[in-house]
Protein backbone atom coordinates (compact mmCIF):
# COMPACT_ATOMS: atom_id res chain seq x y z
CA UNK A 1 0.00 0.00 0.00
CA UNK A 2 1.07 3.31 -1.00
CA UNK A 3 0.50 6.53 0.69
CA UNK A 4 -0.70 7.94 -3.07
CA UNK A 5 -4.04 5.03 -2.22
CA UNK A 6 -5.30 7.64 0.44
CA UNK A 7 -4.57 10.85 -1.56
CA UNK A 8 -7.46 11.40 -2.46
CA UNK A 9 -8.91 10.71 0.86
CA UNK A 10 -6.46 13.21 2.62
CA UNK A 11 -6.94 15.82 0.27
CA UNK A 12 -10.60 15.79 0.79
CA UNK A 13 -10.46 15.43 4.52
CA UNK A 14 -8.39 18.39 4.44
CA UNK A 15 -10.98 20.60 2.60
CA UNK A 16 -13.63 19.32 4.99
CA UNK A 17 -11.50 20.62 8.07
CA UNK A 18 -10.60 23.92 6.25
CA UNK A 19 -14.74 24.26 5.48
CA UNK A 20 -15.54 22.78 9.30
CA UNK A 21 -12.76 25.43 11.04
CA UNK A 22 -14.11 28.36 10.03
CA UNK A 23 -16.26 30.46 12.07
CA UNK A 24 -19.82 29.69 12.38
CA UNK A 25 -19.71 26.80 9.65
CA UNK A 26 -19.66 23.94 12.01
CA UNK A 27 -23.10 23.26 10.25
CA UNK A 28 -21.58 22.19 7.32
CA UNK A 29 -20.41 18.99 8.95
CA UNK A 30 -24.51 18.35 9.41
CA UNK A 31 -24.77 18.13 5.61
CA UNK A 32 -21.71 15.51 5.56
CA UNK A 33 -23.44 13.42 8.12
CA UNK A 34 -25.91 11.43 6.12
CA UNK A 35 -23.30 11.33 3.14
CA UNK A 36 -20.65 9.32 5.33
CA UNK A 37 -23.34 7.63 7.04
CA UNK A 38 -24.41 5.47 3.78
CA UNK A 39 -20.55 5.50 3.01
CA UNK A 40 -19.63 3.76 6.31
CA UNK A 41 -22.38 1.21 5.82
CA UNK A 42 -21.58 0.76 2.32
CA UNK A 43 -17.69 0.26 3.03
CA UNK A 44 -18.52 -2.09 6.39
CA UNK A 45 -20.81 -4.57 3.29
CA UNK A 46 -17.88 -4.04 1.09
CA UNK A 47 -15.15 -4.71 3.84
CA UNK A 48 -17.55 -8.38 4.71
CA UNK A 49 -17.73 -9.32 0.30
CA UNK A 50 -13.77 -8.34 -0.44
CA UNK A 51 -11.60 -9.10 2.35
CA UNK A 52 -8.70 -8.05 -0.15
CA UNK A 53 -9.80 -4.44 0.63
CA UNK A 54 -10.50 -4.59 3.96
CA UNK A 55 -7.15 -3.00 5.11
CA UNK A 56 -7.73 -0.07 2.68
CA UNK A 57 -11.63 0.72 3.57
CA UNK A 58 -10.43 0.19 7.27
CA UNK A 59 -8.00 3.08 7.21
CA UNK A 60 -10.29 5.17 5.39
CA UNK A 61 -12.89 4.96 7.93
CA UNK A 62 -10.84 5.09 10.78
CA UNK A 63 -9.31 8.43 8.59
CA UNK A 64 -12.73 9.63 8.30
CA UNK A 65 -14.09 8.67 11.72
CA UNK A 66 -11.14 10.88 13.34
CA UNK A 67 -11.76 13.99 11.21
CA UNK A 68 -15.38 13.63 12.39
CA UNK A 69 -14.06 13.38 16.13
CA UNK A 70 -11.99 16.36 15.67
CA UNK A 71 -14.70 18.17 13.96
CA UNK A 72 -16.98 17.24 16.94
CA UNK A 73 -14.13 18.44 19.26
CA UNK A 74 -13.43 22.03 18.09
CA UNK A 75 -17.19 23.13 17.40
CA UNK A 76 -17.86 21.84 20.90
CA UNK A 77 -15.11 23.89 22.25
CA UNK A 78 -15.65 26.82 20.44
CA UNK A 79 -20.04 26.51 21.64
CA UNK A 80 -18.50 26.11 25.17
CA UNK A 81 -16.89 29.16 24.66
CA UNK A 82 -19.18 31.30 23.69
CA UNK A 83 -21.42 29.93 25.85
CA UNK A 84 -18.91 31.04 28.27
CA UNK A 85 -18.50 34.54 27.29
CA UNK A 86 -22.41 35.05 26.67
CA UNK A 87 -22.67 34.27 30.40
CA UNK A 88 -19.93 36.83 31.39
CA UNK A 89 -21.79 39.81 29.63
CA UNK A 90 -24.77 38.96 31.50
CA UNK A 91 -23.63 38.43 34.33
CA UNK A 92 -21.91 42.44 33.93
CA UNK A 93 -25.46 43.49 32.58
CA UNK A 94 -26.88 42.16 35.72
CA UNK A 95 -24.36 43.54 37.76
CA UNK A 96 -24.41 46.96 35.98
CA UNK A 97 -28.40 47.01 36.65
CA UNK A 98 -27.95 46.25 40.32
CA UNK A 99 -25.37 49.31 41.04
CA UNK A 100 -27.19 51.90 38.95
CA UNK A 101 -31.15 50.86 39.08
Amino acid sequence: MKTSDYAKTLILVAVVLFVAFQSDFGFVVLFLLPILFVWFIVGIVLMVRRPQERQRRAIRMAIWASTLVIIGTVQGHRADAARAEANGVVRALIEYKALNG
